[in-house]
């Protein structure tokens, strides 16, 4: 643990930044073109911010375990993906775990290794946020039930629909779905 605890003090080496920077690089890529390609709404200021600030604070939480370490930032990971448009996720979780940084960025003077580093743990938000994204724009074409369609209102975030109405459509939405 005493090693670990070094290692965030010091600058990265050499190889390491190049890898870091390389994944940093690519979730940034990945960060700009999810919203651009499905087309997502900008998230509601408020809502984000406090998303952000609420998963920057819980990243500063750490848990030993063995020989490394672990923070709770799973249980506002989901509020990221429903209370927000999926395809936003990997951006707010990036910037969160940078802003969760902060402190060591000012204490060990090494903000790039700091930067890099929680650029490369923000890329577990990446495959939910497609399957998530992936599912709210693709009706179901299954015959389980309309438990299993998705749908984007206007207003955001992917929700389930609600039950089928009398008439046995599910929603008042454009595209044929199964699921009544």
């Amino acid at each position: 643990m005493a090693g670990r605890r070094a290692r965030r003090e010091a600058p990265a080496a050499r190889r390491e930044a190049i890898v870091e920077s390389g994944f940093a690089l690519a979730l940034l890529l990945v960060a700009v073109a999810l919203p651009v390609a499905f087309s997502a709404e900008a998230p509601p200021a408020g809502v984000t911010i406090a998303l952000i600030v609420s998963f920057a604070l819980a990243s500063r939480v750490e848990f030993t375990v063995r020989a490394g370490c672990t923070i709770p930032t799973q249980m506002l990971f989901v509020p990221v993906l429903f209370l927000l448009d999926p395809a936003w996720a990997p951006a707010v979780v990036a910037v969160a775990l940078v802003l969760g940084r902060v402190r060591d960025m000012v204490r060990y003077g090494n903000a790039g290794r700091q930067v890099l580093v929680s650029g490369g743990n923000a890329w577990f938000a990446v495959g939910p946020a497609l399957v998530l994204r992936r599912s709210a724009s693709t009706p179901s074409r299954g015959a389980t039930g309309p438990s299993t369609c998705w749908r984007l209102p206007a207003s955001s975030s992917a929700t389930r629909r609600p039950p089928p109405l009398a008439s046995g459509s599910c929603c008042a939405c454009s595209r044929a779905c199964s699921c009544a």
